[in-house]
């Protein structure tokens, strides 16, 4: 399992016959266990391999960027937790940031960008 690039246009969420896999207003891709039939149709469309079968739910999960940190002003826990900084989390449409100032900066890349689901990892 490789992390989830949060795609604009993210095939597993359009697969998903259950609508568990969703995008919230601020572009961030969470699942729903509980809409979830673990039928695993997302895990097929993936092409970044970032979907998986939770042994104890049955349900596909995914890296959800701590939706739940990120909501109360934190950052998500692999951005606090990379000692070597390797990691810049934030939010992209917003020029003061971090990350905006990066991408903008430095020559960035994206996994597989022929796949045209415009992943927000680089």
């Amino acid at each position: 399992m490789l992390c989830c690039n949060h795609c604009d246009d993210a095939p597993c969420v359009t697969i998903c016959p259950t609508k568990a896999l969703f995008r919230r207003p601020d572009g961030i891709e969470v699942d729903d266990a509980v809409r979830c039939i673990g039928c695993k149709s997302c895990m097929h469309a993936c092409p970044y391999d970032a979907l998986y079968i939770d042994p104890i739910t049955r349900t596909a999960a995914k890296c959800n960027y701590c939706g739940q940190r990120v909501d109360q002003g934190l950052l998500p826990a692999c951005d606090v937790v990379c000692p070597e900084k390797a990691i810049i989390a934030g939010d992209l449409d917003d020029p003061t940031s971090e990350i905006h100032q990066l991408v903008a900066r430095e020559p960035v890349m994206v996994r597989k960008p022929e796949q045209g689901t415009r992943p927000k990892l680089f």
